[in-house]
């Protein structure tokens, strides 16, 4: 186990970016994560998951959001290749625990933020997590059933979208204040999949109307990456994270798949060279951002490789991986809430999402970085 350390702030002063671990060590590191998320956060009581776990790694109080479920499905997905027989069963049962959170209101389904909610409060950025999860699952496993939910569950992302701004989707299903890059990032993404699966030319349609509208209003013509959200007034928030560059990142390598057009090639290669510049750190060889967020920048790295066969772009990431288990852990084996320093030490709660990422991340290149090592 990696201690845990009291002082963040000495945390550069003291760490020698790692070796990339090879396949041996993610095989095992993911074994040792799913375990932990069983073990800390799922109730059996209420077959419901936990929101956090305490330090000691006894579960703590609160059902978890659909954020926090949303990152588990997708690290239970990103697994099942590597061991169907094992990680299938957990994405089973993460996808079980959801049921309770599905809601017909309005007019149409979807997941609500929490379970059982007489008026459910929905997000059309936390269904399109599970959207996409859903149809990755489908992809390692040929489930229709999975499928037909993930269909489902992108036809309530797409419920978001309007003429005003001249498209975009809304975060929020009833508080329409503004559309964010969080919600049509994966909703993109999850389009191109589903294409991918179906053959349905309309989900790349809504892929490339989608993708074309972020370019308007959301991407930084200076670096090319991306802003939050743009407020129906116009204001835009600028604050820039990692994952909202990251599934836009994604979103071009699998336009490039879909339509062979080098242009977004190349698109891809211009924001990943601007995201390695802004949020990767040599002193540590990790990415500077949440943990929640962190996991997506690094997996786009990964696309980028792939459709530019530059295997590079996965060697130069890899190192991320090491710094993550050894000096974002706690001695119980949970995940502190960023990627580039150790978890505080008088922090009183674990969250669910922040292992769940490691979990993705660890998987993700056990199944897609082979070349590496």
């Amino acid at each position: 186990m990696a201690l845990f350390l009291a002082l963040p702030t000495l945390l550069a002063l003291s760490w020698t970016p790692s070796e990339a671990p090879d396949r041996r060590a993610l095989r095992a590191w993911c074994s040792e994560t799913a375990d932990r998320l069983e073990r800390s956060f799922w109730d059996p009581a209420q077959r419901l998951y936990a929101d956090f776990a305490l330090p000691s790694g006894d579960r703590g109080g609160r059902t978890c959001f659909l954020w926090g479920m949303g990152v588990l499905l997708s690290a239970y997905a990103a697994a099942i290749p590597a061991d169907p027989a094992r990680y299938r069963p957990l994405f089973d049962r993460a996808l079980k625990a959801i049921e309770p959170y599905w809601s017909e209101a309005r007019g149409i389904g979807g997941y609500a933020v929490w379970p059982r909610q007489d008026d459910p409060d929905r997000y059309h950025d936390d269904n399109a997590w599970v959207a996409l999860a859903l149809v990755e699952a489908h992809e390692a496993t040929k489930n229709p059933a999975y499928l037909e939910r993930s269909v489902r569950t992108h036809r309530f992302v797409m419920s978001g979208e309007d003429e005003k701004l001249g498209g975009g989707l809304y975060w929020h299903e009833k508080n329409r204040q503004s559309k964010n890059a969080c919600s049509c990032g994966p909703a993109i993404v999850t389009a191109l999949r589903l294409h991918r699966a179906t053959r349905d030319r309309e989900y790349l349609r809504q892929a490339q109307r989608l993708r074309d509208w972020m370019r308007r209003n959301l991407q930084d013509p200076e670096d090319g990456l991306y802003w939050d959200n743009i407020r129906l007034d116009g204001r835009i928030e600028k604050t820039k994270w990692t994952y909202n560059t990251a599934l836009m990142l994604r979103a071009e390598c699998l336009l490039f798949d879909a339509t062979k057009d080098a242009a977004h090639r190349r698109e891809a290669l211009r924001v990943a060279e601007a995201a390695w510049r802004r949020w990767w750190d040599p002193e540590i060889g990790s990415l500077k951002d949440e943990a929640q967020f962190a996991h997506h920048l690094f997996e786009a790295f990964f696309e980028v490789a792939r459709i530019t066969g530059d295997r590079t772009w996965i060697e130069r990431a890899m190192p991320a991986l090491g710094f993550v288990r050894e000096r974002t852990r706690n001695q119980a084996g949970l995940y502190g809430s960023r990627w580039d320093r150790a978890p505080e030490s008088d922090r009183r709660e674990f969250q669910l999402l922040h292992t769940a990422s490691a979990l993705r991340a660890y998987a993700y290149a056990l199944v897609h970085g082979q070349a590496v090592r």
